[in-house]
């Protein structure tokens, strides 16, 4: 049913990807899942030593899928995951040893290294439990906002999908909840980089400013 409702194709693994970097996957210490969603998870099980960073809320309706009708309307299959990810699960918001940041427009803010490298934020209504990631790095600011919403137009004008997108979303007051909270965020701060799963627009913008990145470093 899942594959009907939702047809796709991928053309490159992460793995490939990460073998054109010369990255071999046994090196990947940690993988942060913004959700359990099949288009999200597919390939963790290519990553044998890492651990799988994500929120108590995401795990627990992953773990508690019935019935397979169930697991197609959720998106959530639990053989895609690997078979020992419990013992591999850093429930971050139950770690009392991380540092708690406030953001006057996200809220809560897990400072996952307790450096501020690294702030997890809950992004829930897409899928219950979302996480978004707010990346730290000399120069940029990254908040990846996984599903939260498809395209950068939603956020930037506060604009919902459309009512069909309600049979896919997990709890729609909670979206539109989310939603506004981003939005508020990127009026008040418009240089950091907020990147969308699935908006291929952004995708592209990226891609490309990280193989100019690339050719200016080699050069």
């Amino acid at each position: 049913l899942y594959r009907l409702a939702v047809p796709s194709k991928v053309e490159i693994s992460v793995k490939q990807q990460l073998d054109r970097l010369q990255i071999n996957c046994r090196d990947v210490n940690y993988i942060i899942v913004s959700h359990f969603h099949a288009d999200h998870i597919c390939g963790l099980r290519d990553f044998p030593n890492a651990k799988f960073i994500c929120s108590s809320a995401s795990f627990e309706t992953t773990k508690n899928i019935g019935s397979r009708l169930e697991a197609s309307r959720k998106a959530i299959f639990q053989s895609l995951l690997p078979k020992n990810i419990e013992s591999r699960l850093w429930l971050y918001d139950l770690d009392k040893n991380i540092d708690i940041k406030k953001d006057r427009n996200m809220g809560r803010l897990h400072d996952l290294f307790c450096d501020q490298s690294i702030l997890l934020t809950d992004l829930s209504g897409h899928a219950a439990g979302q996480t978004g990631a707010m990346i730290n790095t000399k120069s940029d600011t990254y908040f990846l906002i996984a599903d939260a919403c498809w395209i950068s137009e939603s956020f930037k004008q506060n604009i919902l999908p459309s009512n069909a997108a309600r049979l896919v979303f997990e709890n729609w007051d909670a979206t539109s909840k989310t939603l506004k909270k981003i939005h508020q965020y990127f009026k008040a701060n418009p240089t950091t980089h907020i990147i969308p799963s699935h908006c291929p627009q952004a995708v592209s913008h990226y891609m490309r400013k990280t193989q100019q990145e690339r050719f200016t470093t080699s050069v």
